[in-house]
C-alpha cells in the first residue's frame, strides 16, 4: 500500500535539523583545514564536478587544504560515512559536528574523509514527510547494495519492500561514488553511521564467521566505550551477534572484506522512545528478539519512525550528537594509539 506522507508542519524537529545541509556544507568547506568536494562519475571511477551536478555525493576533506611535504610520514586517513538510510537523520548531524571539530583544529597525523548525507535523494522524501523511509529515491536500501558474502538474501524479519539490495551490488550511484572514491583514497579506518539500535558493531555483519582481526577490532571498540561512554558494555562487538541475524550487503563488511581495511566499524547510536524499554527487555543474547518485539506494531507508522531513530527535543538532540561526535573522535585517537604502539615494538 502507498504509505500517507505527513505534512512537514508536523515535524517539530526540523528546528534542531539541517533539512537541506547544502549551506551547512559550504560553510564547513571554509574552515581552515577542510574542504568541501562534490564527487560525480560513473564505474569506472569519480571525478570533482559542479555541486548542483545530477546523482553527486558531497566529501569534506582535510588532504586538499594541505600541500604533500616531501618525506613526510604516512598519515592515517579514515572515512566516515552517514546518511546511508533516509530516516537516520541523527547520522547526518554527528557527521557535520565532527568535520566543524575537525576542520578546526588539525591533527598533525590524520586525514579525514567525511560524507555527512550519503543518500540526498531518500533523505529529501524523509522530509517531505515519509519518515519510515531507508532506501534511496530508486527504492533501494543502500546498505545492502555492497557486493559482499551471501548478497541477495534478506532476513525473514524485514519487509521485502523495505530493505530491497538492488538489481545488482553497486547497482546505485551513491554506493559507486563511494566505492570508487575509498578504492582511490585507501582509507586506514572506516566508520559507518547509523541509528536504531544502541551498539558499537565491527565485522561481519553477513556471517558468524569472524575476521582475523577480531580481537583488536572489538577491543579498540571498547576503548572507545570506556572513553566515549556511548553504550553499554554488553553491546559492543561483531554486527550479526548484536543485530542477531545476517545483514548481507553492508559497507561495514565491504570495506573490511573487498578493500581490506583493518578497523572496520559502525556506530549504531541509539533508539529514543524505545531506548529504556529495549534495555529492560535486551540482553546481548536476546536483543534482535527484543527489538522484534518493540519495532514490529510500530515500524509502518511515520510518526512513530521520525522520532524512534532520531531525537526530537533540543537536550537530546544535542546529547547524542555530542556523545557521538565524541566517539568519532575517540575512535581516532584508539586507532592512532594502536599504530604508534605496534611501531615502537
Amino acid at each position: 500500500a502507498t504509505q500517507k506522507l505527513q505534512p512537514r508542519a508536523a515535524l517539530a524537529m526540523d528546528s534542531l535539523y539541517h533539512t537541506d545541509p547544502t549551506a551547512a556544507l559550504e560553510a564547513l568547506g571554509h574552515l581552515p583545514h577542510l574542504a568541501l568536494e562534490y564527487l560525480g562519475g560513473n564505474h569506472l571511477g569519480w571525478e570533482v564536478v559542479e555541486k548542483d551536478s545530477p546523482d553527486r555525493l558531497a566529501v569534506l576533506r582535510t588532504d586538499t587544504r594541505r600541500a604533500a611535504a616531501p618525506h613526510a610520514p604516512p598519515r592515517l586517513r579514515i572515512l566516515a560515512v552517514a546518511g546511508e538510510h533516509a530516516r537516520e537523520a541523527i547520522t547526518t548531524e554527528v557527521a557535520l559536528r565532527l568535520a566543524a571539530a575537525i576542520g578546526a583544529n588539525e591533527s598533525a597525523a590524520v586525514d579525514w574523509a567525511i560524507m555527512p548525507l550519503v543518500n540526498v535523494g531518500g533523505r529529501r522524501l524523509f522530509w517531505r514527510g515519509d519518515y519510515c523511509r531507508r532506501a534511496n529515491e530508486r527504492g533501494v536500501d543502500l546498505n545492502r547494495n555492497w557486493p559482499t558474502g551471501g548478497w541477495g538474501q534478506v532476513w525473514e524479519g524485514h519487509r521485502r519492500g523495505e530493505v530491497f539490495e538492488g538489481p545488482e551490488p553497486l547497482s546505485e550511484p551513491e554506493t559507486r561514488l563511494v566505492a570508487a572514491f575509498a578504492r582511490r583514497w585507501r582509507p586506514h579506518v572506516f566508520l559507518s553511521l547509523h541509528s536504531g539500535q544502541d551498539a558499537l558493531l565491527a565485522p561481519h555483519a553477513h556471517t558468524m564467521e569472524l575476521p582475523r582481526n577480531h580481537a583488536e577490532q572489538v577491543a579498540a571498540l571498547h576503548e572507545v566505550n570506556r572513553r566515549a561512554r556511548v553504550v553499554q558494555p554488553e553491546r559492543v562487538g561483531a554486527a550479526f551477534t548484536h543485530t542477531g541475524y545476517a545483514c548481507a550487503g553492508t559497507s561495514l563488511d565491504w570495506f573490511n572484506d573487498a578493500l581490506n581495511v583493518s578497523w572496520s566499524f559502525a556506530f549504531e547510536m541509539g533508539t529514543w522512545p524505545a531506548r529504556h524499554a529495549a534495555r529492560k527487555l535486551a540482553s546481548a543474547a536476546d536483543w534482535a528478539l527484543a527489538m522484534q518485539q518493540l519495532l514490529a506494531p510500530e515500524e509502518s507508522d511515520p510518526q512513530w519512525c521520525r522520532a524512534h531513530f532520531n531525537p526530537t527535543t533540543a537536550p537530546a538532540f544535542e546529547k547524542a550528537v555530542g556523545a557521538w561526535t565524541a566517539a568519532a573522535l575517540a575512535l581516532r585517537d584508539v586507532v592512532t594509539e594502536e599504530i604508534t604502539a605496534r611501531q615502537s615494538l
